[in-house]
């Protein structure tokens, strides 16, 4: 879709630099951030269709800057197979059950969990293995977490707020939604979408279920 960086590549060190990536199983999105954690260095965002993962990845390695040399690597796992728990209920060896109970058994993958460090929940989640070993070759000196995990952070870090609050994150065809409900996470959920109006369903039907009235929450969107 874009890449935004220096006209001429070789002239961007990026030994000294931390990248940042976002991936999904249609989608990769990445950051060059340079030493001082200030700036972008440079920036780019690709978007598949109808090809699966495998099909493709190989293919977005070859993308600007990425086959560099970094300081840091960073991978966020962009994937809806995730279930959060308190802490004082979880048990890994737990992780396939709950997984199966809540996305179907019907898929097979690699099972991980990140701690959030906020409000005592663990992000349980699962990922293909044939995609998560692709993406393992492409970055084998990353550092992992899930897309739940660096937002709750993210939301604990700038203050949790005491009401009610709806954080919407918008990608290509799905939609993101984070709910605190009197000051307590009870909600992180990605939501496919093609009309405005499927976006609108899934909003009201959330609010609904978890018994917020949807015209008074306070909405950021991103």
């Amino acid at each position: 879709m874009f890449n935004i960086g220096p006209a001429e590549r070789d002239t961007l060190d990026t030994s000294g630099c931390r990248l940042v990536v976002d991936i999904g199983l249609r989608h990769l999105h990445y950051a060059i951030i340079d030493r001082s954690g200030n700036n972008f260095q440079a920036v780019g965002a690709y978007h598949v269709k109808g090809q699966l993962a495998m099909d493709w990845l190989e293919e977005a390695g070859k993308l600007p800057f990425l086959d560099r040399d970094f300081a840091s690597v960073d991978v966020t796992y962009n994937l809806s197979e995730s279930v959060l728990v308190p802490e004082e209920l979880h048990r890994s060896s737990s992780n396939p059950v709950l997984l199966n109970m809540v996305h179907g058994d019907l898929r097979n993958g690699v099972h991980r969990e990140d701690d959030t460090q906020v409000q005592g929940i663990k992000n349980i989640y699962r990922l293909p293995e044939a995609f998560h070993h692709q993406v393992d070759r492409l970055f084998p000196h990353a550092r992992f977490n899930h897309l739940y995990t660096c937002l709750i952070r993210q939301l604990a870090g700038s203050g949790i707020p005491t009401g009610d609050h709806l954080h919407l994150f918008f990608y290509h065809h799905m939609f993101v939604a984070l709910l605190i409900k009197r000051g307590r996470l009870q909600l992180v959920q990605t939501c496919p979408y093609d009309l405005p109006e499927d976006v609108s369903y899934q909003l009201l039907n959330i609010c609904e279920q978890l018994g917020i009235e949807s015209s008074l929450i306070p909405v950021s969107v991103s």
